[in-house]
Protein backbone atom coordinates (compact mmCIF):
# COMPACT_ATOMS: atom_id res chain seq x y z
CA UNK A 1 0.00 0.00 0.00
CA UNK A 2 1.17 3.52 -0.78
CA UNK A 3 0.56 6.47 1.56
CA UNK A 4 0.28 9.90 -0.07
CA UNK A 5 1.11 12.71 2.41
CA UNK A 6 0.27 16.40 2.03
CA UNK A 7 0.33 19.37 4.45
CA UNK A 8 -1.58 22.63 4.82
CA UNK A 9 -1.86 25.45 7.33
CA UNK A 10 -5.01 27.34 8.19
CA UNK A 11 -7.05 28.94 10.97
CA UNK A 12 -9.26 27.01 13.37
CA UNK A 13 -12.34 28.04 11.40
CA UNK A 14 -10.62 27.22 8.12
CA UNK A 15 -9.74 23.77 9.42
CA UNK A 16 -13.37 23.06 10.27
CA UNK A 17 -14.50 24.16 6.81
CA UNK A 18 -11.73 22.25 5.06
CA UNK A 19 -12.51 19.05 6.95
CA UNK A 20 -16.24 19.35 6.15
CA UNK A 21 -15.42 19.92 2.47
CA UNK A 22 -13.03 16.97 2.47
CA UNK A 23 -15.65 14.68 4.02
CA UNK A 24 -18.52 15.71 1.73
CA UNK A 25 -16.86 16.46 -1.61
CA UNK A 26 -13.27 15.22 -1.84
CA UNK A 27 -13.77 11.89 -0.12
CA UNK A 28 -16.83 11.08 -2.20
CA UNK A 29 -14.80 11.63 -5.38
CA UNK A 30 -11.85 9.60 -4.08
CA UNK A 31 -14.13 6.67 -3.22
CA UNK A 32 -15.01 6.33 -6.91
CA UNK A 33 -11.39 5.80 -7.97
CA UNK A 34 -9.90 2.36 -8.50
CA UNK A 35 -7.10 1.73 -6.05
CA UNK A 36 -8.17 4.27 -3.42
CA UNK A 37 -8.16 2.57 -0.02
CA UNK A 38 -8.92 5.32 2.52
CA UNK A 39 -7.89 8.62 4.06
CA UNK A 40 -7.02 10.30 7.34
CA UNK A 41 -6.60 13.94 8.32
CA UNK A 42 -4.24 14.74 11.16
CA UNK A 43 -4.63 18.07 12.95
CA UNK A 44 -2.20 19.94 15.19
CA UNK A 45 -3.09 23.23 16.86
CA UNK A 46 -0.37 25.79 17.58
CA UNK A 47 -1.42 27.09 21.02
CA UNK A 48 0.58 30.30 20.55
CA UNK A 49 -1.24 31.33 17.38
CA UNK A 50 -4.50 30.85 15.57
CA UNK A 51 -2.80 28.37 13.27
CA UNK A 52 -3.74 24.80 12.58
CA UNK A 53 -1.55 22.34 10.69
CA UNK A 54 -3.38 19.69 8.69
CA UNK A 55 -1.77 16.58 7.30
CA UNK A 56 -3.79 14.59 4.79
CA UNK A 57 -2.92 10.95 4.37
CA UNK A 58 -4.52 9.02 1.55
CA UNK A 59 -3.98 5.32 1.02
CA UNK A 60 -3.62 3.76 -2.42
CA UNK A 61 -3.15 0.32 -3.87
CA UNK A 62 -0.28 1.41 -6.12
CA UNK A 63 1.51 4.34 -7.72
CA UNK A 64 -0.45 3.61 -10.90
CA UNK A 65 -3.72 4.19 -9.05
CA UNK A 66 -2.36 7.49 -7.73
CA UNK A 67 -1.43 8.45 -11.29
CA UNK A 68 -5.04 7.98 -12.39
CA UNK A 69 -5.99 10.56 -9.74
CA UNK A 70 -3.03 12.97 -9.80
CA UNK A 71 -1.83 12.79 -13.38
CA UNK A 72 1.62 12.17 -14.80
CA UNK A 73 3.52 14.09 -12.09
CA UNK A 74 2.66 12.10 -8.97
CA UNK A 75 4.34 14.65 -6.69
CA UNK A 76 1.99 17.49 -7.64
CA UNK A 77 -0.66 18.18 -5.01
CA UNK A 78 -4.30 18.06 -6.12
CA UNK A 79 -6.16 20.79 -4.21
CA UNK A 80 -9.48 21.97 -5.57
CA UNK A 81 -10.40 25.67 -5.58
CA UNK A 82 -12.96 25.34 -2.79
CA UNK A 83 -10.43 23.70 -0.47
CA UNK A 84 -7.86 26.39 -1.29
CA UNK A 85 -10.25 29.09 -0.02
CA UNK A 86 -10.19 27.54 3.47
CA UNK A 87 -6.40 27.34 3.70
CA UNK A 88 -3.81 29.99 4.60
CA UNK A 89 -0.98 28.06 2.93
CA UNK A 90 -0.50 24.59 1.51
CA UNK A 91 2.20 22.45 -0.02
CA UNK A 92 2.23 22.30 -3.79
CA UNK A 93 3.81 18.86 -3.72
CA UNK A 94 3.21 15.61 -1.86
CA UNK A 95 5.33 12.72 -0.61
CA UNK A 96 4.69 9.02 -1.12
CA UNK A 97 5.59 6.23 1.28
CA UNK A 98 5.32 2.48 1.17
CA UNK A 99 3.34 1.29 4.20
CA UNK A 100 5.56 -1.35 5.77
CA UNK A 101 4.09 -1.91 9.24
CA UNK A 102 0.50 -1.26 10.27
CA UNK A 103 -0.53 -2.06 13.83
CA UNK A 104 -3.78 -0.07 13.52
CA UNK A 105 -5.53 -2.15 10.88
CA UNK A 106 -3.00 -4.96 10.54
CA UNK A 107 -3.45 -4.91 6.78
CA UNK A 108 0.14 -4.22 5.75
CA UNK A 109 2.77 -6.87 5.33
CA UNK A 110 6.49 -6.30 5.24
CA UNK A 111 7.60 -5.34 1.76
CA UNK A 112 4.17 -4.49 0.36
Amino acid sequence: MIVRRWEARTTTEGAERYQAHFATVVLEKLKTLDGFRGAQILRAVDPGADQVKLIDLTYWESLDSIGAFAGADLRTAVVDETAQRYLVDFDSSVSHYSLEVDTVTGSARAGT
